[in-house]
């Protein structure tokens, strides 16, 4: 079946992981001559009902980063986050952290765009309605960011985070936010 695809991770030049529509994720380690194409199926501890399981089902996966050749990230719809640390065999979900006050049930969490780091630790998601969020641990915890652009709802498509901890995100409207390290975000 086709699917469409939204980003690729090239790990070196054999490696590569590609994701997409229907929870596409494809990768190969022969430099492209064959690929392994599955569902990304992960998972979940969540206790969900049957509605809200249909939606979970097949999210959309919007952007893969693998940092090196064991571990990767991957964001989607419902602000899913997935982790491996076995070049792409397993994946663990990272976005529960993300539940907070501004977030009724985990269905209502928007669906990320772009997912980048700048260190093993550091990294930054960007996605629906104006949401930029932050982890300084690696993905064991993520927490929503204020970006200082008020009334900003709309999306957020790709973030870039720097070495030395400078983030830069843009969005839909022509919105662009940047933040130095540990400082908020500004206009």
């Amino acid at each position: 079946h086709h699917a469409y695809l939204f980003s690729v991770s090239v790990v070196d030049a054999n490696t590569a992981h590609v994701i997409g529509d229907k929870s596409t994720y494809t990768h190969t380690n022969d430099g492209g001559k064959t690929w392994r194409t599955r569902t990304l199926k992960v998972a979940s501890a969540e206790a969900i009902g049957a509605d809200q399981e249909l939606a979970f089902e097949d999210p959309v996966l919007y952007d893969v980063e693998f940092r090196d050749a064991n571990r990767g990230y991957i964001v989607g719809e419902f602000g899913k986050i997935y982790y491996t640390e076995d070049g792409g065999e397993t994946f663990v979900e990272q976005h529960e952290s993300l539940m907070d006050d501004s977030v009724v049930d985990i269905l209502d969490l928007p669906t990320l765009f772009d997912i980048e780091f700048a260190n093993d630790q550091h990294g930054i998601a960007a996605g629906l309605d104006g949401r930029i969020a932050e982890t300084l641990d690696g993905g064991k915890n993520w927490d929503f960011v204020p970006t200082n652009a008020e009334d900003f709802v709309d999306p957020f498509y790709s973030a870039t985070i720097l070495g030395d901890g400078t983030r830069w995100v843009v969005g839909a409207s022509g919105q662009v936010v940047r933040a130095d390290s540990g400082v908020a975000f500004a206009r």
